[in-house]
């Protein structure tokens, strides 16, 4: 890995203020990108990127005070799905189609982990979640039926799965258990596509987890997490196949996983030379072979990390623009050659910086780096 250079950036511009959770976002469009966070008066805050142009659609009164960070996603471009949970452990769901529903309960006791939200086709999402027991829930929601579930995934985990679609239909999930392993399970529907959703979720797959690692296979260092991870799934260009890659943390650092056929010994699982990492992690691809991932770390600072799934090769940076950034970030992609970053401050704003991957230049400036 290349020696860790620190970025001094552009300040990244302010969104909103009063804001309590870690935010998250979703690239509705190339052009649109939609973020929520709660703030101190426990309002749902929902913002709208287009272009260089930030809109605050509506601060909305939740039912109950909130915990954890909201869960979006977008099955259109005119569409979003929010999951907030409250201090009830009742899970709720909010439609957004140009302006906000009501609250719907999608769990009215028992959710303890935020909401992962994966879509593959216009009018169908799916959602987990980890239950009171300690066993993966799944919700699904079918277009006109409505959301459904939860059904019980079985084996016990700990914290938010991370969940990523790999093909038409197909699902991937990775997940942290109770002793720290990560642990992997696929969905897929039959090959001949003639399936028809019906009131059941009707989502084969593996009826166990697979179990990951306990160590990586060059250095025989502990792969076990303490965090919850993000996964990403990577298209593969020439030569180079399509991956799936996982991150998670592992105290202060970084630990990577390649939940292929070579689960157990890939050359993708390890750990990585990052340290003072103080958030869970976030991943993106927005082009073949490449992985941004962003994460809290000391002093007020992101840490940024691009990986090459071709070559195995790794950058490792520090962007600082002297905000004082807290918390988990939030990062999406809307085209190939940009990233949107989200932090929030010890001050409670909502800040946003841009990226342009072709010169990695963030809000339009070049970097000053200094190692």
């Amino acid at each position: 890995m290349d020696e860790c250079a620190v970025l001094r950036v552009p300040r990244f511009r302010v969104l909103a203020d009063g804001i309590v959770t870690d935010p998250v976002a979703v690239a509705r469009t190339p052009e649109c990108v939609d973020v929520v966070a709660i703030d101190d008066r426990n309002r749902l805050c929902h913002l709208v990127i287009a272009g260089d142009t930030a809109r605050n659609v509506e601060r909305m009164e939740l039912p109950a005070r909130s915990v954890g960070r909201p869960t979006i996603g977008s099955w259109g471009p005119d569409r979003l799905d929010v999951f907030v949970r409250d201090v009830e452990t009742r899970l709720w769901h909010y439609e957004f189609d140009g302006r906000w529903g009501p609250p719907r309960l999608a769990r009215s006791a028992g959710a303890v982990s935020d909401a992962s939200f994966v879509s593959w086709s216009r009018g169908r999402f799916d959602v987990f979640s980890t239950g009171a027991d300690g066993v993966l829930e799944h919700y699904w929601y079918q277009q006109p039926i409505g959301l459904m579930g939860p059904e019980s995934l079985a084996r016990p985990v700990v914290g938010q799965p991370a969940v990523v679609v790999t093909s038409l239909y197909g699902l991937e999930i990775v997940a942290r258990d109770s002793f720290d392993g990560v642990l992997r399970r696929q969905y897929h529907v039959p090959e001949e596509r003639t399936h028809e959703w019906t009131s059941t979720p009707m989502l084969p797959g593996r009826t166990t987890f697979e179990v990951g690692p306990d160590v990586a296979p060059s250095t025989g260092e502990s792969l076990r997490c303490t965090g919850d991870p993000t996964l990403v799934w990577c298209r593969g260009i020439g030569a180079v196949e399509n991956r799936l890659v996982a991150f998670a943390r592992q105290e202060d650092r970084l630990v990577q996983f390649e939940p292929g056929p070579d689960w157990q010994t890939g050359r993708g699982n390890r750990v990585l030379a990052v340290s003072a990492v103080t958030s869970d992690p976030v991943a993106v691809s927005a082009r073949p072979r490449r992985v941004d991932v962003f994460f809290g770390v000391s002093a007020g600072t992101v840490g940024w990390l691009t990986t090459d799934t071709g070559d195995s090769s790794v950058r490792h940076r520090v962007l600082d623009d002297g905000i004082g950034s807290v918390g988990r970030p939030a990062v999406c992609s809307s085209r190939s050659d940009r990233l949107e970053l989200f932090v929030r401050t010890a001050a409670g704003e909502l800040r946003t910086g841009r990226c342009e991957v072709n010169g990695e230049q963030w809000n339009g400036e070049q970097w000053n780096a200094n190692a």
